[in-house]
């Protein structure tokens, strides 16, 4: 069955009138002033992932779309300081950078998950550790949380942290918590078993946010979450 997905980045007026997402992604990547050898390498770590679902590149807009909602959330939260939104974009393109390593049935699931395939998802965070570790270490310690703080949250054990500053300690958490709220809000646009096989409304995707985190309320009033 192919994962069916409501695009509430379609459905509400655009930043950027008539850009494909890809184009809103670029356009984001040099407002932000990304690297090009930065740019190029993630690109190429985010590739193998529009290979892991019959139908195109479900798993790999999911983190396009991750990626621009978590550097907008970084803008409304943190105000002007450029690295807020510049990192969340980081992050929330290379979030789910480990899924490159995870089983096809599981990733092409659209039943109830078994315990199974829980376990077999559940290594895709600290895999995407491992793999950005080495040139992007800081977003590395941002991906490892962002299902910790989640009902039944994973990994057990997160990777220890360099001897970095308590200020900057205090920022990866920070980061962390706002992409969170950017992945379970792009999640909850999914039908599947979690959405019990119909497209939620906006109306019931913001009552299950509103009890994920105490920002959801701000953000929805800010306008960055959006029906």
């Amino acid at each position: 069955m192919t994962m069916q997905f409501t695009d509430y980045r379609a459905n509400r007026t655009r930043r950027y009138s008539g850009f494909s997402l890809e184009d809103e992604v670029n356009y984001r990547a040099s407002m932000l002033m990304v690297a090009p050898d930065d740019y190029r390498a993630i690109m190429a770590m985010l590739a193998p992932l529009g290979a892991k679902r019959e139908g195109g590149n479900f798993h790999r807009n999911h983190s396009l779309r991750v990626g621009l909602l978590a550097s907008e959330i970084g803008d409304y939260t943190f105000g002007v300081t450029p690295h807020a939104a510049k990192a969340l974009f980081f992050a929330g393109l290379l979030h789910d950078v480990g899924k490159a390593l995870v089983p096809m049935c599981t990733l092409c699931a659209t039943e109830k998950w078994t315990e199974d395939d829980k376990k077999a998802m559940e290594p895709h965070v600290l895999d995407g550790f491992r793999m950005l570790r080495d040139r992007f270490d800081f977003t590395a310690h941002v991906i490892a949380r962002h299902h910790k703080t989640q009902s039944g949250g994973y990994p057990a054990e997160l990777p220890p942290s360099p001897e970095w500053s308590s200020r900057t300690v205090n920022l990866i958490e920070d980061y962390a918590r706002a992409l969170t709220i950017a992945d379970v809000f792009d999640a909850m646009h999914r039908v599947n078993s979690g959405s019990g096989g119909v497209a939620l409304t906006e109306e019931q995707i913001k009552e299950r946010m509103l009890k994920i985190d105490p920002l959801v309320e701000e953000l929805y009033r800010g306008g960055v979450l959006v029906f």
